[in-house]
């Protein structure tokens, strides 16, 4: 049997004879043994990426569910304060709508709902000037929301700015093309800006979407009364007196 030696390329047979060692063998031995030292070190490194990709991704895990946890608390918290705020609002309370109002815009800057409600305490507070500026911005922010166009539409008309009213309640119109209420609303601020010929245009363009709407109908006859135009101004009252027979004033209008 052959015995090796350490590092010479040689070995001992039985007799004690050096042999050389065999080519094929050195070759092997040059290819294996460098392979198997890489091939180890990859699974080295293999397993070291492995692990720090794990902690990675666990870190991020946790941290997602912490974002998701945070946000979904804030979501809460305010839909509970613009609750609060809406209930204000309506008990008359406004001052302490509008501070819940700003709480809740505190934790979500973007809340449509929050600023329904800010909008709503300032016009109570009859603060118009902050509340048309703050319904001017919410607008930017929503430009197809409908009860933040209508707010800022009513502070115009608080605030008796009628052209800055009309803008709204057109933009209202276009998010809304079928709805009566805002077309009679156009026809109204037109006859309000001294235009009662385009508000009795715009009147009958409501009362062809609506043939029963009452503030409409009722705007029309009193354009038509103030122009004169009394018979057909007593047509409308008319109408108005059979679709709404118990209203003291329709009934007091035709008598005029």
């Amino acid at each position: 049997m052959g015995v090796y030696t350490c590092g010479c390329g040689e070995y001992k047979d039985g007799s004690g004879q050096r042999m050389k060692k065999e080519p094929q063998f050195l070759a092997f031995a040059a290819v294996v043994i460098p392979s198997v030292a890489l091939g180890v070190g990859g699974l080295v490194a293999g397993a070291s990426r492995a692990v720090a990709a794990d902690q990675s991704k666990q870190d991020f895990t946790k941290q997602l569910g912490e974002a998701l946890g945070k946000g979904i608390a804030n979501a809460f918290k305010v839909s509970e304060l613009v609750t609060k705020a809406a209930t204000a609002n309506a008990n008359d309370h406004p001052a302490e709508a509008l501070a819940l109002a700003d709480e809740a815009l505190k934790l979500d800057a973007g809340s449509e709902k929050a600023m329904i409600e800010r909008g709503r305490a300032l016009r109570q507070l009859k603060r118009l000037d902050e509340a048309i500026a703050h319904y001017e911005k919410a607008v930017t922010r929503h430009a197809r929301s409908i009860p933040l166009r209508h707010g800022a539409a009513l502070a115009c008309d608080d605030a008796k700015q009628p052209r800055k009213a009309l803008t709204h309640y057109e933009a209202l119109v276009k998010l809304a093309p079928k709805d009566a209420g805002w077309v009679s609303a156009v026809g109204a601020t037109y006859y309000e800006l001294g235009d009662p010929e385009r508000a009795i245009v715009e009147l009958k363009k409501a009362l062809a979407l609506d043939p029963n709407h009452l503030a409409a109908r009722s705007s029309l006859g009193f354009v038509l009364l103030k122009l004169g135009r009394n018979a057909e101004a007593v047509t409308e009252y008319e109408a108005l007196v059979r679709l709404k027979p118990d209203e003291p004033r329709f009934q007091q209008r035709l008598a005029e």
